[in-house]
């Protein structure tokens, strides 16, 4: 079992990082394939937090942040301690 990091997804969605935003979407892509992936609810909230502060600077709207978070939450299980 592998859990993801909250740098990953904040890479991944993140386009003022040209070079590591592929990077991070390849690891996904591999992750999810692999189905030995999970979320904790830790790094879901650190990754929310972090789509809010971009929402707060004008980077992300709202409907964004519902969008990113809800496709994170398609591609691993989350687990909840």
């Amino acid at each position: 079992m592998n859990a993801i990091d909250t740098n990953i997804l904040v890479y991944a969605f993140d386009v003022s990082e040209p070079i590591k935003q592929p990077q991070a979407r390849q690891f996904i892509r591999t992750r999810v394939s692999a189905a030995d992936s999970f979320l904790l609810w830790q790094v879901a909230g650190e990754f929310l937090g972090c789509l809010r502060r971009w929402e707060s600077s004008g980077r992300v709207t709202s409907n964004d942040v519902v969008s990113y978070f809800d496709e994170v939450l398609m591609y691993f299980p989350l687990i909840v301690p």
